[in-house]
């Protein structure tokens, strides 16, 4: 029937409680509410994915900008602790180099060989040199001696000769000395009695002098070279009283001979033994000779003695060997070096007291450049966990965006399949949106009106369907009023 037929029925109504009966029966007929709801509808199922794709562009960026934030925050931080930890690291270097500078108070390190090289010159060249002069004055000091020796006629037809040879001849019969002894002082008889010249009873006496030096034996060499020495010094006297000038010359040629006695020692041979069949080149090596003299304090007086008591040459030798020791060795290392050759050191005035301080501050720069390195290791450590809290840090922001996303995702897909639900997707997509706070609150407020729009519309319309079917089955197409529009008012509000 006619909408405007059954108006004034739908009007009637307003005492039941029903207001505007007029617009509302042109809503329930006129069809225009479906429809309006059918666009809302559409309209939130497009609304909804759209809102969803932006609310992804939006998790992007944030994540974007929560990464670099988050890569810049830890890169500050790093950068810090990178430079504390340099600034610690060059304090320590700075603790090392200091104690290197110590060595100043000693001097500069070098090669071993150079040091043994100079050593070795100065020992030989010290021995040549007191050699030439005992050579030189013993040659002087003996032509004296030979020329008056000769102005005196023959040693053996002298008086001190005769008396010699005589004192020869008791020991050679006396039953005092033994058998070896006799034939000694035979051999000697024998040998002055042919000599011709001073020169030649010399020679007797060098040789039977010989036998008298050297390490003292034992046993029966012994009393040999005891004998030996006294029949030696009985033939000196005799000599010095035939030519005075005898005794002038032996006097000087010892006292040159005591300092290169210590040439002719085991110990003191080793520095200055030639090779024989390289001529020119002493036996040992270069390198041997710092730790042969400077190992106790005899080894050191022998070098001492050695070099003509040339204090000055022992303690630069000592001073340079010591030097070259400490080089590289750590305060505990230099310590018992220390500890090992301390009888020695103390032997060269102030050398001791000069590596001890070494060491002490060696040992306070280690110390100190010990603890810097521990700050820079800690300072590090730090660097590095601030580094992986950062990467784990932006694994959350790139882990939370991907769930979002997904989430989002989600609500594009339930839109699509249930698209009668589109209110109660839209009004949970709102929720979410606004509890990560994805998008502005003016575009969630926009979503948020369009979504009550769609509500109130979808509202109307499903009363709008209600009417129809009440009116359908109360035949109000064909009645006016009456009974069957009281109970469709009655049912519907």
């Amino acid at each position: 029937p006619d909408v405007a037929a059954i108006a004034p029925s739908i009007y009637s109504m307003g005492r039941y409680g029903i207001a505007k009966g007029t617009d509302l029966a042109s809503k329930l007929f006129s069809g225009k509410t479906a429809k309006e709801a059918e666009l809302a509808q559409k309209g939130l199922q497009t609304s909804i994915p759209t809102t969803a794709e932006e609310a992804e562009k939006g998790v992007t960026q944030r994540a974007a900008k929560e990464t670099e934030a988050e890569y810049a925050k830890r890169a500050r931080q790093q950068e810090s602790f990178g430079q504390a930890e340099k600034k610690f690291t060059t304090a320590a270097q700075a603790e090392r180099e200091n104690a290197a500078r110590k060595f100043s108070d000693l001097g500069k390190p070098s090669d071993t060989a150079k040091l043994g090289d100079e050593m070795q010159r100065r020992l030989t060249g010290t021995e040549f040199t007191r050699g030439a002069r005992r050579s030189q004055r013993a040659a002087e000091d003996s032509k004296k001696y030979f020329s008056q020796a000769r102005e005196r006629g023959n040693f053996v037809e002298s008086d001190q000769g005769i008396s010699f040879l005589n004192y020869l001849k008791s020991q050679m019969f006396s039953q005092k000395v033994t058998p070896a002894e006799r034939k000694l002082a035979e051999q000697m008889y024998v040998d002055l009695a042919a000599a011709k010249d001073i020169e030649a009873v010399e020679k007797t006496f060098r040789r039977f002098n010989e036998v008298s030096k050297g390490a003292p034996k034992e046993g029966y060499d012994a009393v040999m070279q005891q004998y030996a020495g006294r029949v030696s010094d009985n033939l000196s006297e005799a000599l010095n009283k035939f030519a005075p000038k005898r005794k002038e010359f032996r006097d000087t040629y010892k006292e040159l001979s005591g300092p290169l006695d210590a040439y002719e020692t085991a110990f003191g041979a080793k520095g200055v033994a030639m090779e024989k069949a390289v001529p020119g080149r002493v036996k040992m090596m270069p390198t041997d000779y710092p730790s042969t003299y400077f190992k106790n304090r005899d080894t050191v007086n022998a070098l001492r003695e050695m070099l003509a008591g040339d204090e000055a040459a022992v303690r630069k030798f000592a001073n340079q060997h010591a030097v070259n020791e400490l080089q590289g060795k750590t305060a505990v290392q230099a310590e018992q070096w220390l500890k090992t050759n301390g009888e020695w050191l103390n032997t060269v005035e102030g050398l001791n007291t000069r590596v001890n301080r070494y060491v002490a501050e060696l040992k306070r720069s280690e110390l100190a450049a010990a603890q810097k390195e521990s700050q820079a290791a800690q300072v590090a450590e730090k660097g590095k966990k601030v580094g992986q809290a950062g990467e784990a840090r932006q694994a959350d922001i790139a882990k939370t965006a991907g769930e979002q996303k997904q989430r989002l995702d989600q609500f594009k897909e339930q839109i699509s399949l249930y698209p009668e639900k589109a209110t109660t997707i839209g009004n949970n997509l709102v929720k979410y949106l606004s509890d990560n706070k994805m998008l502005p609150s003016e575009k969630l407020n926009a979503l948020k009106a369009e979504i009550d729009a769609v509500e109130k519309t979808a509202d109307v319309a499903q009363k709008a369907k209600q009417v129809r079917n009440l009116f359908v089955k109360y035949g109000i197409y064909t009645a006016g009023g009456g009974y069957g529009a009281y109970e469709i008012s009655k049912k519907l509000f």
